[in-house]
C-alpha cells in the first residue's frame, strides 16, 4: 500500500460518507466498497472526481486535511484576498507547522 493511502487505511468508511454528502449517484457507486480507498477508486472510475476527492479529504486526518485545504486555498486564492480570510489561513498554516491547541483554527 501506498504511504498515501497508508493514511486512510482502517477510516470507517460509512462516516466518511456520511460526512461527504455525495449525491445519489455517488452513493449508489460506492455501495459494495467496504474501504475508503475502494470507493475512491470507484467513483473516479465512475467520473465522479470531484466526489472522489470529497471523500478523500473527509477520510484524512485532519491535520493532513487541513495541510491540504491550506494549500489549496493559497494556490487559488484572489490576489485581493480579505485580511481575515488571509489571516485565517495563515493560522490553519500555522497550527499545522507547530500543532499547538491554543492556535489551533476552530472546528
Amino acid at each position: 500500500m501506498s504511504e498515501a493511502l497508508a493514511k486512510i487505511a482502517g477510516v470507517d468508511l460509512a462516516t466518511v460518507i456520511q460526512r461527504a454528502a455525495l449525491s445519489p449517484e455517488g452513493t449508489a457507486c460506492v455501495e459494495a466498497c467496504a474501504e475508503v480507498s475502494d470507493a475512491i477508486a470507484r467513483l473516479e472510475g465512475a467520473g465522479l472526481a470531484v466526489e472522489a476527492i470529497r471523500v478523500l479529504a473527509h477520510a484524512l486526518p485532519k491535520r493532513e486535511a487541513v495541510w491540504w485545504a491550506c494549500m489549496c486555498a493559497g494556490t487559488t486564492a484572489p490576489p485581493d484576498l480579505a485580511e481575515p480570510d488571509r489571516h485565517a489561513r495563515e493560522t490553519a498554516e500555522l497550527w499545522v507547522r507547530q500543532q499547538k491547541e491554543e492556535i489551533r483554527p476552530p472546528p
